[in-house]
C-alpha cells in the first residue's frame, strides 16, 4: 500500500510543478470487500476534453506502477474545479482537516480516515499537511502536545 500512495504521491507533485496544484487529491475506496483504490482529482488547470486530461494523467501516473501497484488500482477520476458534489465537499473537508494536522498518520506516512459514506468508505488524502512548529527549548514536547 506504502508504496502504491509513494509513486502517485511523486507523480502529483511532478505535474504540479508541471501544471500547478490539485484541488483535490485522494485515494478514496469505495467497497471494502474488494480494496482497490481509486485516485480522485481536481484542479482549475485541468483540460475540458475529458479523453485529453485523463491521457495526461494516466500517462504520468500510470508509468511507474509495477504489478502490485495496479493490483491495488482502480482508476483516475477527474473533476473539474467548479464541480461541487457531496463526494467533492467530503473530500475538501478531509484534505482541509488533514492540512490542519488533524490526523496522525501513526508513523505509517498516510492517514486512512473513515467518513461513513456511501461514495468513500476509505479515504486517503495525498496533501501535505500544515507544517507545525516544533518548541526550541524541548522538541519532545511536540509530540505530546500534538497528540493531545
Amino acid at each position: 500500500m506504502l508504496d502504491l500512495i509513494v509513486k502517485i504521491k511523486t507523480s502529483l507533485k511532478l505535474i504540479e510543478q508541471e501544471k500547478g496544484n490539485f484541488k483535490i487529491k485522494c485515494l478514496v475506496a469505495k467497497d471494502l470487500s474488494n480494496l482497490q483504490w481509486d485516485l480522485v482529482l481536481s484542479a482549475d488547470w485541468f483540460d475540458s476534453d475529458i479523453f485529453k486530461r485523463l491521457d495526461y494523467l494516466s500517462e504520468k501516473i500510470l508509468s511507474d506502477f509495477d504489478i502490485d501497484c495496479m493490483m491495488q488500482f482502480s482508476g483516475i477520476v477527474t473533476y473539474e474545479s467548479h464541480i461541487s458534489n457531496p463526494l467533492i465537499k467530503l473530500l475538501e473537508a478531509i484534505q482541509n482537516n488533514q492540512k490542519r494536522g488533524k490526523y496522525d498518520d501513526l508513523g505509517q506516512g498516510y492517514v486512512i480516515v473513515q467518513p461513513h459514506h456511501q461514495a468513500a468508505q476509505w479515504i486517503i488524502p495525498l496533501n501535505e499537511p500544515d507544517a507545525l512548529p516544533i518548541p526550541q527549548n524541548n522538541a519532545a514536547s511536540y509530540n505530546l502536545e500534538r497528540n493531545h
